[in-house]
């Protein structure tokens, strides 16, 4: 039943969490390990975090905030084909913790994905030029869910 209220996605998955060694990181992120906003954090264009893994199904739990911006997913097999690419609004307008992707469900396989800072953000203005929207371009990582 579609209510219009956030749920959690409940998954018998591995949790990887963003200060695990499987996840490689390139590039500038700062890293925040307590709180309720713990997460792996970059807003220059290029960086990116990968991870392989073995299963069925990849999740990213993020961080959006008014600071989020956009990031580039993609989903490659072990001979480097792109099997999912999407790109991911990381704004809100308040800070929440909550899934920002997840792939469909795929031939258990080896799989890699990649996560790249795009360097921008959405923004908008009315006819008063009253600027909406993010203010950076952030994109940051809480964990990981991987379906087996």
């Amino acid at each position: 039943m579609k209510t219009g209220t956030k749920t959690d996605l409940n998954s018998t998955g591995k949790r990887v969490s963003h200060i695990d060694k499987a996840i490689e990181y390139k590039g500038n992120w700062i890293v925040t390990e307590s709180g309720e906003f713990e997460s792996a954090s970059s807003s220059t264009k290029g960086d990116s975090f990968n991870m392989k893994f073995n299963g069925t199904q990849i999740g990213i739990y993020g961080i959006s905030n008014p600071v989020g911006g956009y990031a580039n997913v993609v989903l490659t097999n072990s001979k480097g084909k792109v099997i999912v690419s999407a790109i991911v609004d990381a704004y809100s307008k308040y800070e929440v913790k909550s899934l920002l992707f997840l792939t469909p469900v795929l031939k258990k396989g080896s799989y890699t994905l990649t996560v790249t800072v795009r360097g921008h953000h959405g923004s908008w203005s009315d006819k008063r030029k009253n600027n909406y929207g993010s203010t950076d371009n952030y994109v940051s990582l809480n964990s990981v869910i991987i379906n087996e």
